[in-house]
């Protein structure tokens, strides 16, 4: 799709057809069009957020107008844009549905959020996502299962960080798992304690328990919730619109060598 809209618009621009002004143009850029009939570029026309024409500096200018920006790429590098719109199919519908951590701004508010939802949870169901982050408290300090541990006393909580790499579990999960102050570090890791030796962080050693599987109701809860959520997303953000698309408050340049295949 992107390789026909290209040719067609620098069809059209060069073969000078009357056409409406263009919201924005790049000129002077050393653009990689995906086209191999038109491997390279100077300046591309954008028209209410797609690609209009794209070819010589002289053929895009006839579709200046009186409102149109121009911006001088000034020789750098101009791609098609990159998105991956992918989702993990039941786990992007069930962080949807869960606890609510991300924009949480302090520890105070971190533990009201979880002990709000463990509230409304059923004893022994997992509260787990969350994508919690903690550079946004003041101080930022990373929590601990003794921060959640009063609000949850009848749920295995598992709250991942927002960029999945930390997991905070509470300590019915460390019971669920065996773990105690006397358990050895595992192989290829290590169990942080206190000064008593209590357990602070650990790693791996609780990943498989909280794997746990969604039940049939739970699944499709959450695969509605996402598609909710892409039908209002794809009206209202540029997020899930197709890759030739160009947000003009977002153009960036960067020098980079002739093969594109360099900047991958």
């Amino acid at each position: 799709m992107l390789i026909a809209a290209l040719g067609a618009a620098a069809a059209a621009a060069a073969s000078g057809d009357s056409h409406p002004a263009a919201d924005l143009i790049v000129r002077n850029a050393h653009i990689w069009t995906v086209n191999p009939a038109l491997p390279q570029a100077d300046a591309v026309a954008v028209l209410q957020g797609r690609i209009a024409a794209v070819g010589p500096d002289a053929a895009v200018m006839s579709w200046r107008g009186p409102g149109t920006r121009v911006v001088d790429a000034k020789g750098g590098r101009l791609l098609p844009g990159f998105n991956d719109a992918h989702v993990h199919f039941s786990d992007g519908g069930a962080s949807l549905a869960a606890v609510q951590l991300t924009d949480a701004g302090s520890i105070k508010e971190f533990v009201k959020r979880i002990a709000d939802y463990a509230s409304h949870a059923s004893k022994g169901e997992w509260i787990r996502n969350g994508e919690w982050d903690e550079t946004k408290w003041s101080p930022a300090r990373l929590p601990t299962r003794q921060d959640i541990d009063a609000v949850t006393p009848d749920n295995p909580v598992a709250l991942d960080r927002y960029d999945g790499h930390m997991v905070l579990v509470n300590s019915k999960v460390l019971a669920l798992a065996g773990i105690t102050a006397k358990t050895p570090d595992p192989p290829g890791g290590v169990i942080v304690r206190d000064a008593s030796g209590e357990l602070y962080w650990f790693g791996k050693v609780v990943h498989d328990l909280t794997q746990t599987k969604l039940t049939e109701d739970s699944l499709r809860d959450a695969i509605v919730i996402r598609d909710e959520f892409i039908s209002v997303a794809s009206h209202e953000t540029s997020f899930f619109k197709p890759s030739f698309l160009i947000s003009a408050s977002k153009l960036s340049f960067v020098k980079a060598p002739k093969n594109p295949c360099a900047l991958l």
